[in-house]
């Protein structure tokens, strides 16, 4: 299915909030549910260890208690000490065993009350988004390209946004494309690239491409590259075609701390803040990372001196 493009789009952004904490207080509940009968569990057993107890004490204090273990014994005085001491190593076992009770217990109901704390502020979030189930956000195209008009990454016009039908909402796929641009690889090893053949700053060209961003009704966001011209491909890491070294596949990028900072902007519809993030990620390179140790293959001497000339003959 293509999706329908969209050039403005209403969102209720509570209402998947409100799916997101429906779920959470349902999963809180079950777990109170089954930590609630586990303690019951464990204080009837309590109850049964505290009865054992008893009846093991007011035995083992009995004054008649080894003339009848003679008697058990058949006036055997060895074995009657033998059963009498392992009475006494059963006293000491259920002194354990309702020790170890009760400290579970105590942890169980520290933990009930934590549940309980959490289940009443899941409770008030809920009723707080639910005030606000019918509160929407309308979005436009054009204002976020307007906003982006300066940006050195974004080719203007090029923003497209698709609408699809999924579970529990809509699906929505933003796709921009890219100018070319330079990235800057940091770390180089010095030994392997001297300085007097790369110069003390080294960059590599990074082709123009297309960026799409899938935000599903679910949360989850799925980001990927593809290339404006099949050619500007390189074999980069697991040798297969890439367009920035930091991929691990021809269409799936390695953002590493990036992720968090862009995946934010996209959840929250802030697509001007994503291509920001993706412009500092484009223009840089870990030559110490293990897809960005495959920048030289990226390296064309006199393609950077070529595009670095252009803007200094602009300039002057």
């Amino acid at each position: 299915m293509a999706g329908r493009l969209v050039k403005t789009f209403e969102i209720f952004p509570n209402a998947s909030l409100i799916t997101t904490e429906e779920e959470k207080l349902k999963g809180a509940q079950q777990s109170y549910t089954r930590l609630h009968n586990n303690v019951r569990y464990q204080r009837i057993q309590r109850r049964q260890l505290n009865r054992e107890m008893i009846a093991a004490q007011t035995f083992q204090t009995n004054n008649r208690l080894r003339w009848q273990l003679l008697q058990i014994a058949g006036g055997n005085t060895e074995l009657a000490e033998s059963l009498e001491a392992c009475l006494g190593r059963n006293v000491c076992n259920v002194a354990d065993n309702l020790a170890d009770t009760i400290s579970r217990i105590s942890a169980m109901e520290d933990e009930q009350a934590k549940y309980k704390q959490q289940l009443f502020f899941i409770k008030k979030n809920l009723e707080r988004l639910r005030a606000k189930a019918n509160e929407s956000t309308i979005y436009a195209t054009d204002v976020w390209d307007h906003q982006m008009r300066n940006s050195e990454l974004y080719v203007s016009g090029s923003l497209k946004v698709r609408e699809f039908p999924d579970q529990g909402g809509n699906r929505y796929k933003f796709s921009i494309k890219t100018k070319p641009t330079r990235a800057r690889v940091n770390n180089i090893d010095e030994g392997a690239f001297p300085v007097d053949e790369y110069g003390e700053e080294v960059f590599i060209n990074i082709p123009a491409m297309y960026i799409d961003m899938t935000r599903y009704a679910s949360g989850s966001i799925v980001i990927r590259f593809r290339a404006v011209d099949s050619a500007d491909r390189v074999a980069g890491y697991v040798s297969r075609g890439q367009l920035h070294p930091h991929q691990t596949s021809m269409t799936v990028p390695c953002l590493g701390d990036f992720e968090g900072p862009v995946i934010e902007a996209i959840t929250d519809f802030d697509i001007p803040t994503a291509v920001t993030i993706f412009e500092l990620f484009l223009k840089q390179v870990d030559s110490q990372d293990g897809a960005g140790h495959y920048w030289f293959r990226w390296y064309d001497k006199d393609r950077n001196e070529e595009s670095w000339a252009e803007p200094q003959q602009a300039a002057g």
